[in-house]
């Protein structure tokens, strides 16, 4: 399981180390979430909406123009992508 640590240690891009183990069992748990993908569609979608609306109150509040589309989407190519990369890594390092 991934410590707290671990958590905010993957929010930099210093070097942080998850080891072999611990990349093992994140590939297990991102494999699951791939085959029950139908499962979590909708709090993609609910995700994406939230970050939208922050977003929103950000730029509303420095008296941007509001966005019509969500920075950070889900996409679950990238997904895939990421889970081939921790499943073969044995281990990696976060820059």
């Amino acid at each position: 399981m991934l410590s707290e640590e671990d958590f905010l240690g993957g929010c930099f891009n210093d070097g942080y180390t998850i080891a072999k183990g611990k990349a093992e069992m994140m590939a297990e748990r991102l494999e699951n979430v791939l085959l029950e993908k139908e499962k979590y569609n909708g709090l993609v979608e609910k995700s994406e909406e939230l970050y939208l609306n922050m977003e929103n109150n950000i730029e509303e509040k420095l008296g941007q123009n509001k966005s019509k589309k969500c920075s950070y989407q889900f996409d679950w190519e990238n997904f895939e992508e990421f889970y081939e990369f921790v499943k073969s890594s044995g281990g990696f390092q976060i820059y």
